[in-house]
């Protein structure tokens, strides 16, 4: 339904052994994005094997992740965007096997990666990488709608904005900025 509507879709896959990597051009920019969880439930798990349908949600395992970095930068992909859905519900900091991930996604090549699925905004970091890149990571940018009134941390979360520019070197992040939401009502 959404690609009838001319919306692209990430983070699912119609058919097994189907890329996971969206790619298109923006202004001149070829973007590669792509989106994994971490956060399927056992049940969810259990059903999707009964359907023999566990390939349809990329997992967020960081040697499938660093193999679809390669194979975009390999077609070309100027920038790397790498969504997550991970973390515990409500926790306000990431974990340390999200920090951990990130960590490796960044070394992998990603250029930035945002997350959400603790449906609170964490923490924004550079990561720095053994290669000498600079990779903004977003833990969570919270929810965008939500039914739940208390904690009043689930009423907020951020629209990002990001600005690269073209160097000699690649890509560089010019700015960043978190536009604040407030849910009012659902």
């Amino acid at each position: 339904a959404l690609r009838d509507a001319g919306m692209e879709v990430l983070g699912i896959q119609e058919q097994p052994n189907i890329s996971a990597v969206w790619t298109g051009n923006m202004h001149g920019v070829k973007v590669a994005m792509m989106q994994y969880t971490s956060t399927v439930s056992s049940s969810v798990r259990k059903t999707m094997t009964r359907q023999d349908a566990a390939w349809a949600i990329p997992q967020a395992e960081t040697d499938a992740i660093s193999t679809d970095i390669q194979n975009a930068r390999q077609d070309g992909a100027d920038l790397v965007i790498i969504y997550l859905n991970w973390g515990k519900a409500g926790d306000k900091n990431p974990d340390k096997k999200q920090t951990e991930l990130a960590g490796k996604i960044a070394e992998a090549g990603a250029d930035v990666i945002i997350g959400a699925g603790s449906r609170v905004v964490q923490k924004t970091e550079m990561l720095s990488t053994s290669d000498g890149r600079e990779v903004l990571c977003v833990y969570s940018l919270g929810t965008l709608l939500s039914e739940i009134r208390t904690p009043a941390t689930r009423l907020g979360s951020l629209l990002l904005q990001l600005t690269y520019e073209r160097t000699e070197e690649g890509m560089r992040l010019q700015k960043a900025a978190g536009v604040p939401i407030y849910i009012w009502r659902y």
